[in-house]
């Protein structure tokens, strides 16, 4: 039987979420959110991306993993990077067996404007 579920460790890691709803920003140059420590995680979780308003958007969404939360590097799987033409949407990487300490979204603004909403969620045991 196995150890019983401590925490779901979730971060907001670019725009925030509360009873009022969801505060976008709005992205049109190339950048990254914060980043999160997964370290204490199962080495497996969800990186979402809410994004609306997208006016002639052309935008490549990548995860990046890091050992120190400093040096990021672009994780090499197909699954790990999409691109995004459409106004409105919800993106969810689904993160299974990686070995990073942190992770964050980076992105590359081809062309256009969108805002996005961007969180981790990710389970610990004990």
């Amino acid at each position: 039987m196995g150890q019983p579920l401590d925490a779901i460790i979730k971060k907001e890691l670019y725009g925030t979420r509360d009873e009022s709803g969801t505060n976008y920003i709005t992205i049109n140059t190339s950048d990254f959110s914060d980043s999160d420590d997964i370290s204490g995680s199962e080495q497996g979780g969800l990186l979402a991306i809410s994004y609306t308003n997208g006016i002639g958007n052309d935008i490549d969404l990548t995860v990046q993993g890091s050992d120190d939360g400093i040096v990021f590097a672009n994780f090499t799987s197909t699954d790990a990077t999409t691109n995004i033409t459409d106004a409105s949407g919800e993106i969810i990487f689904d993160l299974v067996n990686i070995n990073a300490n942190f992770i964050r979204l980076a992105w590359t603004v081809n062309s256009g404007s969108m805002d996005i909403y961007v969180r981790t969620s990710f389970k610990r045991r004990h």
